[in-house]
C-alpha cells in the first residue's frame, strides 16, 4: 500500500461569482509545479485542469501547503 497523507479540503464562495476551493497536506515542500503533459503520460495533468478552468490557482506555504483555485459560479 502507499503513504496515507491526511489533507483537508475546503470550498467557500469568495464573492463576485466565484467559488473557491482549497486543498492543505502536511507537505509544504513538496511544490506543484505545471508541466506539459505529452498523450502518453499517465500523471502530471492536475494541475493542468486546474489552470485550464480556474481563473485563478495558487499555492501558499507556511507548516503546511495549500494549494486553492478560484472558479466562476455557474448560474
Amino acid at each position: 500500500m502507499g503513504v496515507r497523507v491526511c489533507v483537508r479540503v475546503r470550498v467557500s464562495r469568495t464573492g463576485g461569482g466565484r467559488i473557491r476551493v482549497e486543498v492543505t497536506d502536511p507537505e509544504a515542500k513538496a511544490l506543484p509545479v505545471l508541466v506539459p503533459a505529452s498523450e502518453a503520460d499517465e500523471t502530471g495533468r492536475g494541475l493542468a485542469l486546474i489552470d485550464a478552468v480556474a481563473v485563478g490557482w495558487g499555492v501558499e506555504q507556511g507548516a503546511e501547503k495549500t494549494v486553492w483555485c478560484e472558479l466562476v459560479e455557474a448560474e
